[in-house]
């Protein structure tokens, strides 16, 4: 039997992940589209929407913004460059992890480039390491502990990333 009101309850938050707020957030567009003639029939007949359209929509992406923007400098990076839909935001919030990437690399292994290359595969560009290798000149043995180095580098940031994230979205009432 499902208890009514713990559904009620958690039908009062806008999301229900840290990742659907975020996605929302760095994702809102309020020209996207115009609203079908059958979207305008739903939202009169009092559908099931959030409300979150227009310039409503563009508020709450902006207030969401905004809580992240509390958070420590890194990790408002690497949230920016997972959720942002804008290629410029994502590629400058990538560049501004390079360094932490670089000093994570070790001794012997400090091509920028290399960084970077590495720094895009833990954002999800299908890369073999030993290619990362042989493009930029480095030793094959090398390149392997670099990118366990950055790897977990970028894995420490996105966890306090997101219970940053999850904190700021709980304490605003936005997820449960």
């Amino acid at each position: 039997m499902v208890n009514s009101a713990a559904v009620k309850q958690y039908d009062d938050y806008l999301f229900d992940v840290v990742h659907q707020a975020l996605t929302f957030a760095y994702r809102y567009s309020g020209q996207q589209y115009s609203p079908s003639v059958l979207a305008q029939f739903m939202a009169r007949s009092g559908g099931s929407g959030k409300g979150l359209s227009g310039l409503d929509g563009a508020a709450q992406a902006g207030l969401i913004r905004a809580m992240i923007d509390r958070l420590p400098m890194q990790e408002r990076h690497i949230i920016a460059a997972r959720f942002s839909a804008n290629e410029c935001e994502s590629v400058g919030a990538r560049l501004a992890l390079l360094p932490v990437a670089i000093c994570c690399m070790g001794t012997g292994c400090h091509s920028t480039r290399a960084a970077d290359a590495l720094l895009q595969k833990w954002f999800g560009l299908k890369l073999n390491i030993h290619d990362v290798a042989d493009m930029y000149g480095i030793q094959r043995n090398a390149v392997s502990p670099a990118w366990r180095n950055v790897r977990e580098s970028m894995k420490q940031i996105w966890e306090r990333a997101e219970e940053g994230a999850f904190r700021e979205l709980q304490r605003s009432g936005l997820i449960p």
